[in-house]
């Protein structure tokens, strides 16, 4: 294999350079034009633009495209060819270079469209607009960077969790960035990006990331290992909706677990996701039904997956304490392959510790898959803290109160599922 390390003939304003940009495909960059080429699938597509044209409407933009187009959905915004007319409707009409889109393509296996355009390079002086929550970015840069390297250090725990079409990178506080996105080397060019931010960004926007300005950097990349390919009898068309189920511990009594062995999502009988087991944190990708006939058998908001380990053509069972789907989740779960015995009745347990300072923990246990309400009340009766308000499987389960932002007093904790209701009191110490 060869890997380039300076494109031949290069200069710094961008006149004439040819660069190999991830082994897959070529990015020519001539008279500050550069052509973006991608290859999308059937189904649905996350992407983003980093050559825009000075007509940058959506049907100029996406001019290439022959046939098979269906949809083009924003954050915000979505629009459709009509046959009927050969107009181009809805709120979306131009392509953003800020933005990540989803391009939704004509359900055909194995059938791949061709996308290539000509434009202005959008890494210069891009920025954007951060706000607390999921914002659909664009990624402008034109090397595969690490996410640590392509965001600045400025933004440093001001992000929790970045989603891409069917990976997902999270941030965790003692161990750094964890999940398939990382694992394949990280923020790529062309790839749209979910990036859930956190409150305090609104003190620093605007939002860029570190894009290398000279040609050296340009083709100098970081080298992630490629995922497995999806084995055919797993294979899943990708949807708009999807969230991400991280596995921080995978408990097996009666089987073992090996590189190579895949995790399967289902909703009911009908595979929703799949991924290779990489070690602790493996993210497995959920697909959510958004409406089209590819997604008709998957999960709907509230509902709650299942998950088997797939090994040696075998899929086995897996349980455990698994929340409820809502698109672009990510979540942290515990899985075995023992099915404990499930609680007779509910019950709220009492936290530990309690007296605490800051933190402390619940425990409820549901005898049936159960909408539950968990909610923090000061000594006055003032709703202060919504513990949780989702779907849960049938078990037992954990839920922590960080309550560094409160003043020491005692408060009282309300859990709701169905007729069901209990309190108790717990005590804050600072």
């Amino acid at each position: 294999e060869l890997e380039i390390l300076k494109a031949s003939g290069s200069t710094s304003d961008f006149k004439n350079i040819p660069v190999d940009i991830d082994g897959s495909r070529v990015l020519n960059i001539i008279d500050n034009q550069l052509i973006q080429y991608e290859q999308l699938h059937d189904d649905a597509n996350l992407i983003s633009f980093y050559a825009i044209s000075e007509n940058s409407e959506v049907l100029n933009m996406l001019s290439s495209i022959d046939y098979g187009l269906q949809e083009v959905i924003g954050e915000s915004s979505a629009g459709t060819f009509h046959p009927e007319t050969g107009q181009w409707i809805g709120s979306l009409q131009n392509i953003n270079p800020e933005d990540g889109y989803w391009i939704i393509m004509d359900e055909e296996d194995d059938i791949f469209y061709d996308y290539e355009q000509i434009g202005a390079p959008t890494h210069v002086d891009w920025t954007t607009e951060a706000y607390d929550g999921y914002n659909l970015m664009a990624y402008p840069c034109l090397n595969i960077q690490s996410i640590n390297d392509a965001i600045p250090a400025e933004f440093d725990g001001l992000i929790e969790s970045i989603q891409t079409e069917g990976d997902a990178a999270y941030l965790l506080p003692d161990t750094g960035w964890v999940g398939s996105i990382p694992n394949t080397g990280g923020l790529a060019p062309g790839k749209g990006y979910w990036i859930k931010f956190l409150p305090e960004i609104i003190d620093n926007n605007p939002f860029y990331f570190n894009c290398p300005v000279d040609c050296e950097d340009i083709v100098a990349r970081e080298s992630g290992s490629e995922q497995l390919e999806t084995p055919v009898e797993l294979k899943y068309a990708q949807s708009s909706q999807q969230a991400f189920y991280f596995i921080a511990e995978l408990n097996l009594e009666n089987h073992t677990i090996e590189d190579g062995d895949w995790l399967v999502a289902f909703n009911n009988d009908h595979i929703i996701g799949a991924r290779a087991w990489s070690g602790e944190y493996t993210d497995i990708p959920v697909m959510g039904n958004d409406s089209y006939n590819y997604s008709m058998n998957y999960i709907s908001e509230g509902e709650i997956p299942s998950f088997k380990l797939y090994k040696d053509g075998e899929m086995i069972d897996l349980f455990g304490a698994t929340p409820a789907f809502y698109n672009l989740g990510t979540h942290q779960i515990t899985l075995s392959d023992i099915n404990f015995e499930l609680p007779e009745e509910y019950s709220l347990s009492n936290a530990y510790p309690n007296p605490f300072n800051p933190v402390t923990t619940v425990d409820f246990a549901l005898p049936e898959n159960s909408y539950v309400e968990i909610v923090v009340y000061d000594i006055n009766g003032t709703r202060v803290d919504i513990l949780t308000n989702q779907n849960y499987q049938a078990g037992m389960h954990s839920i922590m109160w960080d309550a560094s932002s409160f003043a020491s007093g005692i408060y009282i904790v309300k859990m709701k599922s169905g007729r069901f209701v209990d309190t108790q009191k717990l005590m804050l110490i600072k």
